[in-house]
C-alpha cells in the first residue's frame, strides 16, 4: 500500500474541471455517503482504500470534508483510520446513515432539479462554472460544503420538518423549516453563490449586509424559479404574509432610527442571523426580516431596470446606488 500522502498528491494532478450542464443533461449527483455504510470494512487497508479512492475523485474537497468530519487530516494516517473507525461505528451516525437512505432511496429527483438550477446560474453568470455536486453524511455538522470544484450536500440535514430525531436533538422550528428535502436544492444553489460571489466589503453597514442577502436571495429565486418564498428563506407561510403586510412599518423604523447605517461586524450579523424572532420588530416577525427586507429592495431595483443582468448585479457594489435608483417605498 502507498502512503496516503503520496495517494492524495496523485490525486491532485488529476483534479476534474467543473461541469458545465448543457440543456438537457443532468450532472448526477454523486453519493459518497455510502462511504459510512454499517458494514463497511473498517480495516486499515480497506479505510486508506476507500479515501485514497475518494481523494483520487475529489482532490479538492475530500481532504477538507474528512478533516472537517473526523477533526484529523488524512495524512495522519494511524490518528486518521482511528477516528475512521470511530465515526463510522457512532450509534448517532449509524442511526443518521439509515435515515438518509429511507428519505433519499435516490437522487434522480434531486438530480434534475439542481442541473436545472445549474443551467440558470451558468446563464445568469456565464463566466462561472458549476459544480459536481456529491452527497454526503455530516453528522449534522453541516449542511452544505463548498470547494473550488465540488458541492457536498449534507443529507443528514434535510430530513424533513417533522423528523423526530431533529426535535429530540432541540433544533427549533425556525431551523427546522431549513431541514426538509424541499429546501435542498436551494440552499445548495445559495451555498455556492456565497463562495463564488462573497460580499465585497465596504463601509460594513447594515445596508450593505441586506443588499448583498437580497441579491443572493434573488440569484437563488431566479435559479429556482418554481421555490416559494417561504421555502426561499426558511419562513412560515404565515411569517411571508407578515413581511408583505408590515414591511412599510419596518422600513419605517429602519429610516427613522437610522439603523441602515449600523456598522460593526458582529451587530449587522446579529441582525441578520437566523433567529426565532426578530425581536426588534413584532414576535410575529421572522429572524431573518431584515434578509427579506434586502430582496424586496433588490426586486425593486431590478423592477426599475430591467436590463440589469445578475452578473451586472452583482458588480454594482455600491449599496447606497441601488436604495436610491431602487426608490424602495413599500
Amino acid at each position: 500500500m502507498k502512503p496516503l500522502y503520496i495517494l492524495l498528491f496523485c490525486a491532485l494532478l488529476m483534479v476534474p474541471a467543473c461541469r458545465r450542464p448543457d440543456a438537457g443533461t443532468v450532472v448526477e449527483i454523486d453519493r459518497i455517503d455510502r462511504l459510512w455504510t454499517p458494514d463497511a470494512d473498517t480495516s486499515q487497508t480497506a479505510v486508506l482504500a476507500a479515501v485514497s479512492d475518494l481523494c483520487s475523485r475529489y482532490a479538492d474537497f475530500a481532504p477538507m470534508y474528512l478533516e472537517r468530519l473526523l477533526g484529523v487530516s488524512p495524512l495522519d494516517t494511524a490518528a486518521f483510520v482511528g477516528r475512521y473507525r470511530m465515526f463510522a461505528r457512532d450509534s448517532l451516525v449509524r442511526m443518521l446513515y439509515r435515515k438518509v437512505q429511507a428519505v433519499y432511496p435516490g437522487l434522480d429527483r434531486e438530480s434534475r432539479a439542481l442541473a436545472a438550477a445549474g443551467r440558470r446560474y451558468l446563464s445568469a453568470f456565464p463566466d462561472d462554472t458549476w459544480p459536481q455536486p456529491v452527497a454526503v453524511v455530516s453528522g449534522l455538522d453541516a449542511s452544505v460544503m463548498t470547494s473550488d470544484r465540488v458541492l457536498g450536500l449534507a443529507l443528514d440535514k434535510y430530513l424533513g420538518a417533522d423528523e423526530p430525531l431533529y426535535r429530540q436533538l432541540g433544533y427549533a422550528a425556525y431551523q427546522l423549516r431549513r431541514m426538509t428535502p424541499e429546501a435542498l436544492v436551494p440552499e445548495a444553489v445559495r451555498a455556492w453563490i456565497y463562495a463564488s460571489h462573497p460580499m465585497a466589503r465596504q463601509t460594513g453597514t447594515l445596508l450593505e449586509a441586506m443588499v448583498y442577502e437580497g441579491k443572493v436571495a434573488c440569484a437563488v429565486a431566479y435559479c429556482c424559479p418554481s421555490v416559494p418564498d417561504s421555502v426561499l428563506f426558511g419562513f412560515s407561510d404565515a411569517q411571508i404574509r407578515w413581511c408583505r403586510e408590515a414591511r412599510a412599518a419596518v422600513w419605517d423604523v429602519l429610516v427613522r432610527e437610522e439603523m441602515l447605517y449600523i456598522t460593526g461586524e458582529a451587530s449587522v450579523r446579529r441582525m441578520l442571523a437566523p433567529a426565532p424572532f426578530a425581536s426588534r420588530f413584532s414576535a410575529e416577525a421572522p429572524g431573518q426580516l431584515l434578509c427579506w427586507v434586502g430582496y424586496d429592495l433588490v426586486r425593486s431595483y431590478l423592477r426599475r431596470h430591467r436590463k440589469c443582468s445578475m452578473q451586472e448585479l452583482f458588480a454594482l457594489d455600491d449599496a447606497q446606488e441601488i436604495l436610491r435608483e431602487a426608490r424602495y417605498r413599500p
